[in-house]
């Protein structure tokens, strides 16, 4: 059976899809993590958090209302994280990806955004559902 355009699409990797990430590290309390979280918000990205460039947490929107209502201000930020993970690896293909993003994971739902890791969950960055979806509409696919 030949290969065609949309099977050798599906294969390449993913790392010309990685754009940095906005994170904080884990010691950050939540009152100094408030701007960069306003700044990966504007970018539609999640922020995460990191110890020595470990992926440690994710921050979400919920996690930072609530210890703000809370009054958690000067809590470490990995104290509200969200730490059960999704992550994909920088060597991962493109047909990887889709099926993580679109709730083939471990928490069965779908990502809008995911943290991109090497070796020992170091992170590379992230891949956002609307940044594949701008890279994917610059493909055109031909019938065969």
């Amino acid at each position: 059976m030949p290969t065609t355009c949309l099977q050798t699409l599906l294969v390449t990797p993913i790392t010309h899809l990685i754009q940095p990430s906005l994170s904080v590290d884990e010691s950050v309390s939540v009152k100094q993590a408030c701007p960069t979280y306003q700044q990966s918000r504007a970018q539609k990205r999640d922020m995460y958090v990191t110890s020595k460039g470990v992926l440690k947490g994710c921050i979400t929107e919920i996690n930072l209302t609530r210890a703000i209502l809370n009054k958690q201000e000067t809590k470490p930020v990995l104290v509200i994280a969200e730490t059960k993970l999704v992550a994909i690896k920088q060597d991962a293909e493109l047909w990887q990806l889709l099926k993580i993003l679109n709730g083939d994971n471990q928490q069965r739902k779908l990502l809008d955004d995911i943290p991109v890791v090497r070796e020992n969950n170091i992170l590379v960055g992230s891949i956002s559902r609307d940044h594949l979806r701008t890279a994917l509409s610059a493909y055109q696919i031909q019938e065969v």
